[in-house]
């Protein structure tokens, strides 16, 4: 039976089209609005982001530095550093952005999966894993400090966009295959960052590839219940370590040890 129309709908209807064109025809520097406007709102976002937190950095940080001579007892020492790293992570940003993402996202991949792995294996061996309050999540080389768990965020996120779009979009692979390229792609790396533990980032990751699920193309019953199955057992190997176990305990009880495990948690309670 053909559906009918009311007057509002129709009006509606016709009002959201000549919206629609209307910001078709838009242009922001050269390229269509509709795909200039979420660009501009993602950076204005992460603009946002960077300022915040290079206010709280020197508002933490500023005491400590003017009292310190490893910061030559200077109170924008911190916010001076990090002010350099964001200038680098800018320019590498604009140099990434000239290259076809296609490079990144299929050609490279392999080489940024196998880049990846190797990083958070060298987290645990001792000559490169830096260990700081039981977690080990760190490589220290010489003056070299970095945290890999935050380069296989962009790598697990890339790789589960491809399988993503390989299974729902219907191509030639088989189900095997791709259940292996899960379990070596995903599954494995996220496995080497809870081992650190950082569980935290593996939450991020974990529900940020939940999300990609769900508009790719999955059920809601099935990311509810990948959702569900993940919080359990975050939950039993959070209580299982020694480490996590005593962070759950502090944070329901910080004042426990007030001057110690505690101090940070009851400090910002007091702010």
């Amino acid at each position: 039976m053909q559906r009918v129309e009311s007057a509002g709908q129709t009006t509606a209807r016709r009002t959201a089209e000549a919206g629609h064109g209307a910001f078709a025809d838009r242009y922001i520097f050269g390229v269509p609005a509709r795909f200039m406007a979420p660009r501009l709102l993602f950076l204005g976002a992460v603009a946002f982001l960077a300022l915040f937190g290079l206010t709280m950095i020197y508002s933490s940080s500023s005491i400590t530095a003017l009292s310190s001579a490893d910061a030559n007892y200077n109170p924008a020492f911190y916010l001076q550093r990090q002010l350099i790293f964001g200038a680098v992570g800018t320019v590498l940003a604009f140099v990434i952005a000239r290259f076809d993402y296609h490079l990144w996202v299929r050609k490279l991949l392999v080489v940024e999966w196998l880049a990846t792995l190797l990083l958070l294996l060298l987290v645990l061996t001792p000559f490169a894993g830096s260990d700081a309050y039981g977690a080990t999540r760190w490589i220290q080389i010489g003056p070299v400090n970095l945290q890999p768990s935050e380069f296989a965020k962009i790598t697990l996120i890339l790789v589960a966009a491809n399988l993503i779009t390989e299974y729902y979009g219907g191509t030639t692979r088989s189900s095997r295959e791709l259940q292996l390229m899960l379990i070596f792609g995903v599954l494995l790396p996220l496995g080497l960052i809870i081992v650190q533990p950082d569980k935290g980032t593996v939450t991020v990751v974990a529900v940020t590839l939940i999300i990609m699920l769900y508009f790719g193309g999955a059920s809601g019953k099935l990311c509810i219940g990948i959702l569900v199955v993940g919080i359990a057992a975050l939950a039993l190997v959070s209580y299982a370590q020694p480490y996590s176990r005593a962070r759950i305990q502090t944070m329901i009880n910080p004042w426990s040890d007030p001057y110690n495990k505690g101090y940070q948690l009851i400090q910002g309670l007091y702010a």
